[in-house]
């Protein structure tokens, strides 16, 4: 017989019985349960590719596989990405299940530690009755979610808190603080294995984005059919017309890469390659290249990419009368925006890649091959 019966918020159900003088109580879910929230996922980060990075690097920031990330992008060879590449990473699956094959030397508790999950949890789901008994070779199956997804409902807050008057002194603190950033969350609320993924330093060289954008763009195209007039976009439109060393195209393809991704322009020629020599004001001079650095031999003006297996540095730029590519050289000076020193002496260390110049030329759709060194312009 039911003597008392209560529901107690949205979750549980109190019921008191009694029999024979005997009493008894229990707690249940509620008759009309909410729907359970649906998770929280990550969304998919766009990632442009640094100097010096690898798949498996990326991979492990992201908590990902580099498999994964070269089926998603269309990378034939794990092995070969190249800066300022574009990929999309969708990290951490947080509802996946994944199987783990035991090794020799692994514990449950390291395997749970690497996994972010906790020993008795894989242990159950996996009817694992001694965690310290496992044998290499054993499959063993790894719910992300946890134990304490299941059913997870809403909750209201009981007493939700008042909201505070902001002082001035406040709001001009996170006026100050424009670098803030809320993270999205993988994974339920109490799922066990909550994160969030803290965005990478995507600030080197984000002109060499604009420059390789325009290198597929034109993908070969010669010099006087390409529509794109580099010398009207940084405001020199009279020089298209004409010849000699003032039209220097090669300078203002440089210049508009700088000039779309924020930084200045040289002045006051920046159709000209001598003038990285002459605007110390925008330009500050390096003895080392670093990737994405401005190289100018007077006569002509480029971006440093890498080095070949040779020693020639392999530079990105509109080369004179011919296309925007990768091609070698030798004998030039390098230069960096002022604006981007900061930076540059937090990364100076940076050892230039090795490549091979045809690969990166079929990488923005020109397959001719390229041979022998570019004699300094």
């Amino acid at each position: 017989m039911v003597v008392y019966s209560a529901i107690a918020g949205g979750e549980t159900k109190n019921i008191l019985l009694t029999r024979k003088f005997s009493q008894f109580s229990a707690k249940t879910l509620s008759e009309t349960p909410e729907a359970p929230r649906e998770k929280s996922t990550q969304k998919p980060i766009e990632y442009i590719v640094m100097s010096g990075d690898t798949l498996s690097k990326i991979a492990e920031r992201y908590k990902s596989n580099a498999d994964e990330i070269a089926k998603n992008n269309n990378i034939k060879d794990v092995s070969k990405i190249f800066p300022g590449q574009h990929l999309t990473i969708y990290g951490v699956n947080a509802n996946s299940h994944s199987i783990y094959t035991v090794a020799p030397g692994d514990t449950l508790a390291k395997i749970a530690e690497k996994n972010g999950v906790n020993v008795e949890d894989i242990a159950r789901q996996n009817n694992i009755s001694d965690p310290n008994k496992i044998y290499p070779g054993q499959s063993i199956s790894i719910d992300k979610n946890g134990s304490n997804t299941a059913g997870e409902t809403k909750k209201s807050a009981v007493n939700p808190p008042t909201s505070k008057k902001v002082s001035k002194q406040q709001k001009k603190n996170s006026e100050i603080n424009t670098h803030k950033k809320a993270l999205e969350p993988v994974g339920g609320k109490n799922s066990g294995n909550p994160i969030a993924l803290l965005p990478h330093d995507q600030r080197e060289a984000p002109w060499m984005n604009i420059a390789l954008s325009e290198a597929k763009k034109w993908h070969g195209t010669k010099e006087n059919r390409i529509t794109s007039n580099y010398h009207a976009l940084i405001g020199h439109g009279w020089l298209k017309n004409l010849v000699g060393t003032l039209n220097a195209w090669c300078s203002s393809f440089v210049n508009y890469c700088f000039q779309e991704s924020g930084y200045h322009k040289t002045v006051p020629d920046p159709y000209r390659a001598i003038s990285f020599f002459r605007d110390r004001g925008n330009f500050f001079e390096i003895k080392k290249p670093i990737y994405g650095c401005a190289a100018s031999s007077g006569h002509h003006a480029t971006f440093v990419y890498g080095k070949s297996k040779s020693g020639a540095l392999i530079c990105l730029g509109g080369n004179q009368g011919d296309t925007i590519k990768f091609s070698p050289f030798n004998g030039l000076r390098f230069f960096l925006p002022v604006a981007y020193k900061g930076y540059y002496e937090s990364n100076a260390h940076k050892e230039l890649e090795t490549f091979d110049v045809n690969e990166l030329n079929e990488m923005i759709g020109i397959h001719s091959k390229t041979t022998g060194r570019e004699s300094t312009r």
